[in-house]
């Protein structure tokens, strides 16, 4: 039976808050000791979890927090986590920074309000408006797109198309 290779980070509560990575597949066992995998946090062995243990990795805003704090090396590190989870904007904001500066590129997937600053600082930023969409969007007097029959949709959509590619055409 093979453990998880997920590590997520987080704050011991047995040993004083100190940091270290978790086995997604940890479990208290009936005498209440911890069973599984726990690894220590330190920024110089990211990479080593990765490369060579081959871990996936997983960080909260909370504990990227606490990580950096504690060693400022997680930055040279973060492109090997693959789940940020529970992030608030700053830190979504931050995460994106990073890895532009170490020369990837971005993308950010986000609810458009308060994830703005990191869309803004991403190279491609999607905003999904889950229950926002047409039904809001229509001017005084326009249909909103549900009410659209299907010759206007198609219309309404090439016009949006061409419009699109003109501004395409505007930035090369």
């Amino acid at each position: 039976n093979e453990r998880s290779k997920t590590l997520i980070l987080q704050k011991n509560k047995d040993e004083g808050g100190e940091l270290e990575w978790v086995s997604t597949s940890q479990y208290r066992n009936q005498t209440g000791e911890r069973e599984g995998t726990s690894i220590p946090f330190s920024g110089a062995t990211i990479q080593q979890l990765v490369e060579r243990e081959g871990y996936e990795l997983c960080v909260t805003g909370p504990a990227m927090q606490a990580a950096v704090d504690k060693d400022e090396r997680f930055w040279d590190s973060v492109k090997y986590v693959k789940v940020f989870a529970r992030m608030s904007p700053d830190d979504k904001e931050g995460v994106l920074r990073k890895l532009k500066e170490q020369g990837y590129h971005t993308l950010m997937c986000g609810d458009g309000a308060n994830d703005v600053g990191a869309l803004k600082q991403a190279h491609v930023g999607l905003a999904l408006l889950s229950g926002f969409g047409g039904a809001n969007t229509a001017k005084e007097g326009d249909k909103t797109s549900d009410q659209e029959s299907d010759a206007e949709k198609k219309a309404r959509q090439m016009k949006e198309f061409k419009a699109l590619q003109d501004k395409q055409k505007k930035i090369n």
